[in-house]
């Protein structure tokens, strides 16, 4: 078993490895390879010249602290069971170690990934919390589109302190999926591809979404923020203080 970065010539295999773990579409997967993915951020198991287990790493950061957020991580189905995904987590926690970061940051998708992410030392924080909100009795309000650039300015100034803050690649990848609003008081990302009005993130003033949801011809509407839920988790190289609430919010 073999443990490295892909060579160009993998990316089909990355991402039939990824279609077959999530059963994303093709041009969900192709957003994010267009946008965010590159060689030295993947880190994958390769067995008989093939990926059987992959990750994909994108900067974020947490203060003054350099933090990679896993996403995208899994085994392939004839390979599971063998202990191979905590093999490639520990051999990504050298290669971070050895490039400088702090730590760790992921979203496991359901229990049970949950508890395999803590025994391999992760500690839940806070995430994003979808609720349906309802636009009856609001009025409109001002909303302008922004760019990426833009969006990542006005975005933390409404993050608390501590939080993750997105890099380059989230931020690109966010803008490939989401259409990136801003008002006076407040930001959000729209889902495209949604048949209905979803927002992957919401911050500031939470009373605006009513108001949103009528600027944009919705009655009602769905909004990730936050509301003190645990659902990201961290793993830190060395001691220090835990991250206060990761916004990000790829997978709805």
């Amino acid at each position: 078993m073999i443990f490295t970065s892909p060579t160009p010539d993998m990316a089909g295999s990355l991402k039939a490895l990824w279609k077959e773990a999530f059963g994303d579409t093709d041009e969900f997967i192709d957003s994010y390879m267009e946008s965010a993915y590159s060689a030295k951020a993947c880190r994958c198991a390769i067995e008989d010249n093939r990926i059987v287990a992959a990750l994909h790493l994108m900067d974020c950061s947490v203060k003054v602290e350099k933090y990679a957020y896993v996403y995208a991580a899994a085994t392939s189905k004839a390979y599971r069971g063998r202990g191979i995904f905590r093999s490639l987590m520990r051999d990504t926690e050298e290669y971070l170690i050895s490039e400088g970061y702090a730590g760790m940051i992921l979203v496991p998708g359901d229990a049970g990934l949950a508890k395999m992410y803590e025994k391999l030392g992760f500690l839940p924080f806070e995430g994003l919390t979808g609720a349906t909100v309802l636009a009856s009795g609001a009025e409109k309000t001002v909303l302008r589109r922004v760019n990426a650039a833009e969006y990542s300015e006005e975005r933390q100034k409404h993050l608390p302190t501590g939080a993750v803050v997105m890099g380059d690649a989230m931020t690109a990848f966010l803008e490939r999926y989401a259409e990136l609003y801003a008002g006076d008081d407040f930001v959000f990302a729209r889902v495209k591809a949604a048949d209905s009005f979803v927002a992957s993130e919401f911050f500031g003033n939470k009373s605006k979404m009513p108001s949103v949801l009528v600027s944009l011809g919705y009655a009602c509407g769905r909004f990730f923020t936050e509301n003190g839920e645990k659902r990201a988790m961290y793993r830190r190289f060395t001691e220090g203080k835990a991250p206060s609430l990761l916004g990000a919010c790829f997978d709805l």
